[in-house]
């Protein structure tokens, strides 16, 4: 079982990569080898490349500040441009001009790698099978195979590479080929491609004299639409359209506010009229002639001061506050003339009143006037007749208008034609000086020294590959470990003491020193345990499986406890029968009655009374089926688990098997462990004394 994540440090790591080292170094040297080997097996590979520098070479004659007819197309910024002459160097009709000039036979012999028949042997095999299907199975007609000149733009098109370079209106076109000088060349024809088809491209529209023919054409209709207009505005007298209907449209008011006051004016009048013909209502035309002693000349006056307010009082309308204010006037002038009545001695008058006279000659004038505004027809028929030519004047513009509009429209469309005629013109002397937006920077240079395979770089990279492969495999593994492989996890995975670690003696030098000090210390355990007891102590020694070292273990520990006399006696006990020493018999353990049981009970207790220990070396408890009883007949059990071997679950079934049968376990011997970590990287990452340090 793996280590727990809280208790995995720097030791365990270590310890993982120590344990794990054959197989990273193998994974390691593995992929070293494979790498090697494949870098060495492709094909040699020459690369060769020139750059083309992206600018508007064509940009200084344009006629013109409009956008028409320029090369790079209108709002692209630098990266845009460079994408756009990538993509028309990698199109197609590129590449079968640049196969056509190379010729497509050569492209295929001289584009021919080493593996290339590895690679095409699917392709016989799957092409037949895929025909036979087509004709048989599907009743489909088989396609036409690949034409050598398709083969060839797909060799060129596979090894051409096109790369911008960041920051700069500029691309490097690259091809890799197994021979340099043919890679030079490939990059150099199509390069040469490139401009020819870029210029035939980029060029202006029409090339034919299209243009020309057009602003003809323009001219013609520009001569119509203006003798059209002329026409237009001779037939309508017409100089200036706006001042004249703005004079016409100014006199069509004036007409309109004087017929308005006129109308005013009569309504006016005709109130005035009635009033008069109310007041003369309601005096007499005559009176009769009295004699007068003596006149009074301000009576006079306040009576015509009060008929002339009566006539004006008729001009407004009952209730308003002129009317008002006239009506207080004339009771203030009604109210003086009784003052003035009495200062009149005598006076006898006769003949017509004067204030009749007076209102029937105002009368007579406002009938007069009113008969004179009445009769202002003329001023409606100069209004009919403004509106008329207004009517005509707004035709004449609306058609003047559309006329202008059509005469505008003409004269920009012969501007733009006129500009592209010169740019077509400019544009066919740029071509044929060949000046193009795209300028080559180099020609393609022959590589000195292949590009590809890099066998050292490959090497590396496999052989680092190969170690993190290695490391991730190792971490993996003692992930998935199960078996018990430190005094620690022997403690922590069976929750027993272990009473003693030892090492394999066929790994380490100094495992038969270390040995027998853990050795002493099992030694010294049981004379513990023989010192709190009044008799000898019976001793099994096991394991889960065959083979751990168990019985080495109990002749070593024999050895060491039988230095003095009656100390201890070894018993055999890892076969089919219990050997006891002479003069005893032998019992089968394969018998599980209880009174074989109890003869080797009584044999061992008598073993005990002689000597202070009794070693049985016991059968594997965890794989064979004898003798499990004796667990029950000794005193201790001691269990030999074999580092990283034995694994923790079939430890544990052991230690349930012993405990089950009535055995008391003593503890737990790790045997053959390993010291995985070397001893100077103990020296110099793991000891205290140099962790101490800063």
């Amino acid at each position: 079982m793996k280590t727990p994540a809280s208790q995995f440090g720097l030791r365990e790591s270590l310890s993982t990569l120590f344990r794990r080292k054959t197989l990273i170094l193998g994974i390691a040297l593995l992929t070293c080898v494979v790498s090697f080997s494949v870098a060495m097996l492709q094909s040699k590979v020459w690369e060769s490349s020139a750059r083309i520098v992206v600018q508007q070479n064509r940009q200084a004659v344009r006629v013109g500040s409009g956008a028409v007819g320029q090369d790079v197309p209108f709002g692209l910024n630098r990266s845009e441009q460079v994408r756009t002459e990538l993509e028309i160097i990698s199109s197609p009709v590129v590449l079968a001009e640049t196969v056509n000039r190379l010729g497509p036979q050569v492209v295929l012999d001289k584009m021919r790698w080493r593996w290339d028949w590895l690679r095409e042997l699917p392709d016989h095999i799957i092409d037949p099978v895929r025909q036979w299907v087509m004709q048989t199975v599907l009743g489909r007609p088989v396609g036409q195979p690949m034409s050598p000149t398709q083969l060839a733009m797909r060799k060129v098109g596979a090894s051409l590479s096109l790369e911008p370079v960041r920051e700069a209106a500029v691309f490097t076109v690259g091809v890799e080929a197994p021979d340099p000088q043919f890679a030079a060349l490939i990059v150099d024809t199509v390069i040469d491609v490139y401009l020819d088809h870029h210029i035939a491209v980029r060029q202006v529209a029409a090339t034919s004299g299209v243009f020309a023919t057009e602003s003809q054409r323009l001219r013609a209709e520009l001569e119509v639409a203006t003798a059209r207009r002329q026409a237009l505005k001779s037939s309508g007298g017409v100089v200036s359209v706006g001042p004249q209907k703005q004079l016409l449209l100014q006199r069509l008011n004036d007409a309109e506010a004087a017929l308005a006051r006129a109308n005013i004016d009569a309504i006016e009048s005709a109130r005035r009229i009635t009033e008069a013909e109310r007041q003369l209502s309601r005096r007499a035309p005559e009176v009769e002639l009295q004699a007068t002693t003596s006149r009074n000349p301000a009576l006079d006056s306040l009576r015509q001061q009060l008929a002339q307010l009566e006539i004006e009082r008729g001009n407004y309308l009952p209730g308003s506050p002129a009317a008002r204010s006239i009506e207080i006037e004339i009771d203030s002038v009604k109210a003086r003339m009784p003052n003035e009545q009495e200062r009149i001695n005598s006076s006898r008058v006769s003949g017509l009143d004067t204030t009749y006279r007076e209102v029937e000659r105002g009368l007579l004038a406002e009938r007069a006037r009113l008969s004179a505004l009445s009769s202002r027809a003329d001023l409606r028929r100069q209004i009919d007749t403004y509106r008329a030519e207004l009517k005509e004047l707004d035709t004449l513009e609306a058609q003047l208008h559309e006329t202008d509009r059509d005469v505008d429209l003409t004269e920009e469309a012969l501007r733009s034609s006129l500009r592209k005629q010169e740019e077509e013109r400019l544009g066919g002397l740029l071509n044929e000086h060949r000046v193009s937006d795209v300028v080559p920077i180099e020609p393609a240079s022959v590589a000195d020294r292949p590009s590809r395979p890099r066998v050292m770089l490959v090497t590396f990279v496999g052989l680092g590959t190969g170690l993190l492969a290695g490391l991730a495999l190792a971490f993996l593994c003692e992930y998935f470990r199960r078996t018990i492989a430190t005094r620690e996890e022997a403690a922590d995975q069976l929750g027993v003491p272990v009473v003693a670690s030892l090492l394999d003696t066929r790994l380490e030098k100094a495992a038969g020193a270390v040995n027998q000090i853990e050795v002493r210390r099992i030694a010294e355990a049981l004379r513990q345990e023989r010192a709190s007891s009044t008799r000898g102590l019976s001793i099994l020694i096991t394991s889960t499986s065959s083979g751990e070292g168990k019985s080495l273990i109990a002749a070593e520990l024999a050895a060491l406890l039988g230095r003095r006399e009656n100390a201890c006696v070894l018993v055999d006990a890892s076969e089919q029968h219990l050997k006891l020493p002479a003069g005893m018999a032998r019992i089968d353990m394969s018998q599980t009655d209880a009174a074989v049981i109890e003869t080797a009970r009584q044999a061992l207790q008598s073993l005990c009374e002689q000597y202070d220990v009794v070693l049985l070396d016991g059968p594997a408890v965890g794989s064979s089926g004898n003798g499990l009883w004796l667990p029950e007949i000794v005193d201790r059990v001691i269990l030999v688990v074999q580092a990283e071997h034995t694994t923790g679950v079939n430890a544990m079934q052991t230690l349930r098997i012993i405990e089950a049968a009535g055995g008391r376990l003593m503890g737990v011997v790790l045997n053959r462990r390993r010291l995985v970590i070397p001893g100077w990287v103990y020296g110099w990452l793991l000891s205290p004394r140099h962790a101490m340090q800063p």
